[in-house]
């Protein structure tokens, strides 16, 4: 029998068990994922979807710059989802 919430504990899991590295790959991916969708919602004039990905996105970057692990490749995905941002205030 499946627990009825079963991804979530899989991500879960997947989250306590992950090492250093590869908590910090699901960052990069989760970053750039909600970049991804901004420019997905600015392409389809949904507003509202870019920038609650926006937000996503950078609350991401903030814990980055504050911790020791920012890397260049972060320094590029703020970047782009500044760069994304721009583009949003664009259409307002």
């Amino acid at each position: 029998m499946t627990p009825p919430n079963a991804a979530a504990l899989y991500a879960g899991n997947r989250i306590n068990t992950a090492s250093p590295a590869e908590l910090t790959l699901m960052l990069y991916d989760g970053a750039i994922k909600f970049c991804n969708m901004a420019i997905d919602g600015l392409e389809n004039n949904d507003i509202q979807k870019a920038n609650t990905n926006l937000i996503k996105a950078q609350k991401i970057i903030v814990e980055f710059d504050e911790g020791a692990d920012a890397a260049a490749v972060m320094k590029q995905v703020a970047a782009a989802c500044k760069k994304v941002e721009d583009d949003c205030e664009i259409y307002l």
